[in-house]
Order: structure tokens, then sequence, then C-alpha cells
């Protein structure tokens, strides 16, 4: 039997802005029941790269999703086949909490758009699985931060895609909910998804993350297991820091070379 094609496969990825390049030659893959961390300082091209993959920032080389081109998928095909958590959302509609994550429902539908008891059950697990079934009759714009991250979270497990990305879901999350949210994306892999998240708090990726990529001057400067890439000699490189002895991830400012 024939494995499945990887979720996600970006190849010889260029960004460039501006007249100034983001990216460039980036290499990358995301496999079923894998997490895959997504790491760099501020202006590495995370966000980008994660934008070339949703089809919003324009790009050069090739990104295959499922083993089909990017190109030859229509906006509902690519969200069947990945879900997208931004920063910060853009929704300013009072719409509820309910109706907000069933919007995830969209390329599952029939085309009268009705929603199924497949479409309700998936809202409500989402709902459940992200600690927001309270919140379902809220409205998502009277909602904090965090409350709005969850949320979106949910809208994104409801599509039931088979690649997620997350872009800082964790950021503006109380601690209890960024241990859970860490938690919930090392089990949704652990069924078979496959994750790719950006972090800044290195502390979380050996949490929950199977590989590590680091983007650095706009390249790929590691990507391999967190021991691999969360060592000095990346880090040092990168960041500016290095990891304190003793075991723990702890950081202090590299020595001066």
């Amino acid at each position: 039997m024939t494995a499945p094609a990887p979720p996600l496969v970006v190849s010889d990825l260029h960004i460039v802005r501006a007249g100034r390049p983001v990216l460039a030659g980036i290499h990358l893959l995301a496999a079923h029941g894998e997490v895959l961390a997504l790491i760099g300082p501020n202006g590495a091209g995370k966000s980008s790269l994660l934008g070339a993959v949703i089809g919003r920032v324009p790009h050069a080389g090739t990104i295959r999703l499922g083993g089909v081109y990017t190109q030859h998928l229509d906006a509902r095909q690519r969200a069947r086949r990945l879900a997208y958590v931004p920063q910060r959302s853009a929704l300013r509609a009072s719409l509820s909490v309910a109706a907000v994550v069933a919007a995830g429902r969209f390329a599952r539908q029939g085309w009268l758009a009705r929603i199924s008891a497949a479409d309700r059950a998936a809202v409500d697990t989402a709902l459940v699985r992200t600690d927001c079934a309270g919140l379902a009759e809220r409205a998502f714009d009277q909602l904090s931060f965090g409350e709005q991250q969850r949320v979106l979270l949910a809208r994104a497990l409801a599509t039931d895609a088979p690649l997620l990305l997350l872009d800082e879901p964790a950021a503006g999350l109380d601690p209890a909910h960024a241990l859970a949210l860490l938690a919930l994306v090392r089990s949704l892999a652990d069924e078979g998804r496959a994750v790719v998240i950006v972090l800044h708090q290195l502390d979380q990726v050996g949490a929950c993350a199977d590989r590590v990529a680091l983007l650095h001057g706009g390249r790929l400067l590691a990507c391999g297991s967190p021991d691999e890439v969360l060592a000095a000699g990346p880090l040092r490189t990168a960041y500016g820091v290095e990891p304190v002895p003793g075991g723990a991830l702890g950081l202090r400012l590299a020595a001066p070379p």
C-alpha cells in the first residue's frame, strides 16, 4: 500500500518584499502525526512562510498540500487540507462564538450550506477541546484576546483538516491555558494530524514538538529534533543566547566570541 502524501511539502521557497529578500531557498516538510515548531528571532520570516502556505503571500518555489500543488487548488479545496490560526483575528463582526467556530465547516458543507449533524458534532467537539463551550453564546468581539485565540483554534479544529498552521497561538493565554493548548497540539498530532506551530517561548518547544525548524537571516539555519536545534551553536547564531548548563532549558546571553 502506498503511503499517503505528506500534508505539507515546501520546496525552494523564496519571498521578496519591497525588493528585500525575506526568505530564500526554504525546504520544509510536515508529516502526519508530527508537530513541527517554527522558531526564529523577530523578522525571521516565520509568519511570511505560513502566509505563503495559505496563499496570502506571493512567493516563488512550490508548495504541496497532500501531494497537490497549491496552484491547482481553489479556496474550498485548500480549506479541506489546512486550517490556519493567525496571531490576531481580523474579525470585527459581533458573531457568537458558536457561529465563528461553525464557519470552519464551510468547506465540508454541501452546496446548500446547511449545517448537518456531523457539522454540529465537529463544532461541539472543538468547543469542548479548547475549553470554549462556556463561551458559545458570547459575542466574539466582546471576548478577551486570549479567549479569542482559543475560539480561533476551535474554528481550526472544526475544519477536520489534516494540516494545522498555528501562528503564536499561545500568545496572550494565561499559563494554564497555554499549557493546555500545547497538550492539545500534542494530542492532535498523536491522532494523525500534522501541526506547524510558530513559537517564541523556546521552553514551550520541548513540551510539544517532534522537530524544530529555526529560521535566521531569511534561511533555514537548522532543522531537527529539539535537542539538536535548541543547542548552543544554533541558539547563539540566531538569538545571541545559549543554554544554561543543567538540563532544563534556561537561557543566558552568549559571551562575546
